[in-house]
Parts: structure tokens; sequence; C-alpha cells
């Protein structure tokens, strides 16, 4: 592989890195409205540390968190009374089928908000937030990484970002794979 190639290919890879790095929002810009879904997938640290910043953020704000019942036992503590909790037991990601079945219709059509908890930075996982958030349509629609920090996502953003990591790992992956072996028979 000649060198111009190589450094064209890096500075591609290097590129759509850096149009998948998150805008992260100041907590002043972030509105939640009155009833906020949680989708949990994170630590029970960040998840209780969300849930504080919604509180600081939307004080009557109505939080209803599922997410897995392990973390369920660690988190229902920083709920308040008005909160709701359920226990996500369904295998694999989040599902629309899976939060259908343990939140309320009415509840699901009432949401303001969503956000999406990752347990990383890039958001591995955008396929089912982008179901959910295409699916149940709410006004304004976040991510909460590892990092804690909130990004504004919808479902455009979403869809972009699901085709960037794509092409990200496909071609990372030629690289490593075809590129190293090029590089050596040079």
């Amino acid at each position: 592989m000649s060198t111009q190639v190589r450094e064209s290919l890096k500075n591609l890879l290097s590129s759509i890195r850096e149009d998948l790095s998150p805008s992260y929002l100041e907590d002043s810009s972030i509105s939640l409205g009155n009833k906020v879904l949680v989708t949990g997938t994170g630590s029970a640290r960040q998840i209780t540390n969300l849930i504080s910043r919604i509180k600081q953020l939307a004080p009557s704000c109505q939080i209803h968190l599922i997410a897995r019942p392990s973390l369920l036992d660690q988190i229902k503590a920083s709920l308040e009374k008005s909160d709701h909790a359920y226990d996500y037991n369904n295998d694999g990601f989040f599902s629309i089928e899976g939060i259908r079945s343990e939140i309320d219709k009415e509840t699901l059509d009432s949401l303001d908000s969503i956000i999406g908890v990752f347990n990383n930075v890039w958001g591995a996982g955008y396929e089912n937030v982008y179901a959910i958030i295409r699916d149940f349509n709410s006004e304004k629609s976040y991510t909460f990484n590892i990092e804690e920090a909130f990004s504004e996502v919808n479902p455009s953003i979403i869809h972009s970002r699901i085709k960037s990591l794509t092409l990200n790992k496909t071609l990372s992956d030629w690289y490593w794979e075809n590129g190293l072996k090029l590089n050596d028979e040079n």
C-alpha cells in the first residue's frame, strides 16, 4: 500500500471519528418537560447521577426509569415517590416491544422527553435508541454517556451516526486486515 493511500485512509478514518464525536450540551440548554423516559444501560452510579441532574434541571419532572432489575435495586433510592421504575427483563438491548410490555401506552404517549443512557462515549447501541426515539416521538431526545454529558439527538442524527459507525468499522477492519499486509509486502 502506498504511503499516499495509507495517509488518505488515515485522514478519512480520522474525519469519520471526528464526525462521530458527540456535541455536548450545557445543562442550561436542556428542556425535559414534565415527563421523561430514561432507558438505563449505564452503571448504577451514572444513572443515579443522571437522576440527580434531572431533578436539578427540572424539579417537578416525573421520571420513568426502565432498567435491568440488578440496576434498579441500586438506583430506586434516588427516585422520588412521583417517579416510576420499571424492570426490564428482556434479553439483549432495549427494544420497543420490551418497553411497551413494561410501560402502559398512556404513559408512553405523554412523554415530553427521552434520555438514552450509554455506558460508552460514542453510543454503541444507537440502533435501539433510533427505534425508541422514532417510535415514541417525544418532543426532545437526549443521550447521556459515560462521561456524564448530554447530547441532543433526533432520528436523523442517530441514523447518520449509525451509518458513520458502520463505515468507520468497515474501513478500520479493512485497513488492519489488508492494509498492514500490503504494507509488509513493500
